[in-house]
């Protein structure tokens, strides 16, 4: 399966088959993913809330490489060490820091969440655990709900109406406590949920204390 066959598949449906890791995705495999990865963004565009960042295919494609890659190594775990951080050594895009970068890659990483939890069951000094929580630390948009995901910064996030509030949204349906103990995010969420915290119940004495976690 190339990667645009696995994006295509994981944005239909969220069921992938991967093939074994064969080196770098060529050329033609990269023009296409990016061609998939426009199509469905135009798409998930129209839901955002709010007015989307700048759209970068470049980052996306990062993104989207990064996440068929840690696929594969879930699903083939006799990869050697050496190999699977090669695997993980991409070149990144410049000018990761700012909304675009964060909303772009989150096309793809936003299913982070749920290739962790497959390998949940893997030692924590795993290598494809501690890489995929580096990863996990570094988007904390995409990393919602992954246990002890420490983000170093949410600083772009709240800094855009419509990334803070999506933010939000995914803290308050994954019952992500410990994202709360950003004020900021204490106060969106609060906003977000005015006279109705009953909908929130694990989370709504945090919020309307505005207590940390």
């Amino acid at each position: 399966m190339s990667l645009d066959a696995f994006l295509r598949d994981l944005f239909d449906d969220g069921r992938v088959v991967v093939p074994s890791p064969e080196g770098d995705e060529g050329a033609g495999e990269l023009a296409a993913a990016g061609v998939t990865l426009d199509e469905f963004e135009h798409g998930w565009r129209l839901e955002f809330p709010g007015m989307a960042p700048e759209w970068r295919r470049d980052v996306a494609l990062h993104g989207a490489r990064l996440l068929y890659r840690a696929a594969q190594a879930a699903v083939f775990r006799d990869i050697d060490e050496t190999a699977l951080r090669s695997g993980f050594d991409l070149v990144a895009p410049a000018d990761l820091e700012n909304a675009s970068a964060h909303y772009s890659i989150d096309l793809a990483l936003r299913f982070l969440p749920d290739l962790m939890r497959i390998t949940q069951g893997a030692a924590a000094k795993d290598p494809l655990v501690e890489l995929l929580g580096t990863l996990a630390c570094r988007w904390p948009l995409s990393s919602v709900g992954v246990p002890r995901a420490v983000p170093a910064s949410i600083d772009v996030i709240a800094g855009h109406p419509g990334l803070l509030r999506l933010y939000v949204d995914r803290v308050l349906g994954s019952h992500d406590a410990a994202r709360l103990a950003d004020e900021r995010v204490v106060e969106a969420a609060r906003q977000a949920l005015g006279a109705h915290a009953d909908l929130a119940p694990s989370l709504s004495g945090l919020i309307t204390r505005g207590a940390r976690p």
